[in-house]
């Protein structure tokens, strides 16, 4: 492995990202599938796409006019399915008042009906600010993705700053919380994802989930390009060299990218989790 795979220089590392040279990521991806951990499969529960943030890039903000303030209501139809995942996540768009007491019902309702898998929650992490209770539901907890830069979290209509995510961990250090990246999202550039890489390694989290930006309908960047697959897989290595220890985490959605076998190849160069929809 070259020496510079190592690094901590931003540049360095940024250059990684700028190369396309087979000669720069195949070293990368055979060090990063070296310290691979055995691979999970977690299902996905998305119990509410109704947001009241309205982040650009996500389909279940607020503005979206065909999301709907409502619950998902049938969770006991994945009990037959629940021998298939090492785990389950349940996934909301960030509450408010007007679900949240639904929201609890349902989740005690999976909760007594998957009580053999361990369940994760990615409910955003204005829910976890605004009812701080959740997060006794579970010991393992997703947070969103915020940038450091603040100009891009301005353009991306992101309210969060990377200080209310310091906030939360260390209110609660026994808990196990896992990052979240977009890679390729407009407004970014390698300089921003380097610099969010070295911000979340630095973190007391165990794991990081790791997305390339899909175009979403009925956003303000439906029009841009999705993100590449090479720079993702770049990226998953990066944490893998890293942090051998994290989890990292890859959404089915992945495969939405117009490249062959994206979910395969995520999970060759360092991924260990795949999180695949169930409703």
């Amino acid at each position: 492995m070259s020496e510079n795979i190592l690094t901590e220089n931003h540049q360095e590392l940024e250059n990684i990202l700028y190369s396309t040279s087979e000669n720069t990521y195949k070293p990368l991806f055979q060090t990063s599938s070296q310290l691979a951990l055995q691979k999970y499969t977690l299902g996905k529960i998305t119990v509410s796409n109704h947001c009241i943030e309205n982040c650009n890039f996500c389909s279940c903000r607020k503005d979206n006019p065909f999301n709907k303030d409502e619950i998902q209501n049938n969770p006991e139809k994945i009990h037959s399915q629940d021998k298939k995942f090492d785990g389950l996540v349940i996934e909301s768009a960030v509450l408010s008042d007007n679900n949240y007491n639904h929201f609890q019902e349902i989740y005690k309702r999976i909760h007594l009906s998957q009580n053999s898998l361990k369940l994760y929650l990615d409910v955003g992490l204005a829910s976890l600010m605004s009812y701080p209770e959740i997060i006794d539901r579970t010991d393992d907890l997703f947070i969103d993705y915020i940038p450091v830069n603040s100009d891009l979290r301005l353009e991306l209509n992101i309210n969060h700053t990377i200080h209310d995510i310091q906030e939360i961990i260390q209110k609660h250090p026994e808990k196990r919380f896992y990052g979240n990246i977009i890679i390729d999202i407009p407004g970014q550039d390698f300089s921003d994802i380097i610099t969010d890489l070295q911000y979340l390694i630095q973190l007391p989290i165990h794991g990081i989930k790791i997305s390339p930006f899909i175009p979403q309908k009925n956003t303000p960047l439906t029009i841009f390009s999705e993100g590449c697959l090479l720079t993702t897989l770049k990226v998953i290595s990066l944490f893998r060299i890293f942090k051998p220890q994290w989890d990292l985490f890859i959404d089915s959605y992945i495969e939405q990218l117009s490249y062959n076998n994206s979910l395969e190849k995520s999970l060759e160069v360092g991924a260990n989790y795949h999180i695949k929809t169930i409703l």
